[in-house]
């Protein structure tokens, strides 16, 4: 049974060299579009009994113009987070959306030892600057197949007005 393995891994090596692949060499599987969002959440304590806390969170619309924005933010059990700042429906490119909430305690005597928060967002992002980015980009892209595959998917998604929706979370205590 030991040598039926050694000459199966052996066939395999010799199979994975003589189709004239390197591990390093060997091309992705998918392409994936673009950054075209940078998303971070940040907090800090308003006061120095450390019962409420301020909430960042900054959008930044690298290129093309981010629409139809939808901007939500859940919480742990016994924490409430209030919107502080308002939320337009769109951004352009290069524009930062910066939007400041508030996180409490609903009730302080029965506080779990960990409390998080986490910011929901939905757009619809510009499809055809990210089509012409990758078009452009052949040195990120390489692969014709697998180009002409992610610039089928984002037509494809164009057409159906398809939504990206991001999540980024943090945790903080009370």
């Amino acid at each position: 049974m030991h040598h039926i393995f050694r000459v199966f891994f052996n066939i395999s090596i010799i199979l994975l060299f003589a189709q004239g692949n390197s591990l390093g060499a060997m091309e992705p599987v998918k392409y994936f579009e673009p950054e075209q969002i940078r998303l971070s959440l940040s907090h800090s304590t308003f006061s120095d009994n450390k019962l409420d806390h301020a909430i960042f969170c900054e959008i930044k619309c690298v290129f093309g113009k981010l629409n139809h924005l939808k901007i939500r933010f859940t919480s742990s059990d016994n924490t409430r987070i209030s919107v502080l700042s308002p939320i337009p429906d769109e951004i352009a490119s290069g524009e930062t959306l910066s939007i400041k909430a508030s996180a409490d305690a609903i009730n302080k005597n029965n506080l779990c030892a960990q409390q998080w928060g986490k910011v929901h967002v939905s757009y619809l992002p510009d499809y055809e600057m990210l089509a012409e980015a990758v078009r452009k980009n052949i040195e990120a892209y390489p692969f014709e197949h697998l180009r002409e595959n992610l610039l089928n998917n984002l037509k494809e998604n164009m057409k159906r007005n398809q939504n990206i929706n991001l999540v980024s979370g943090i945790n903080f205590s009370f």
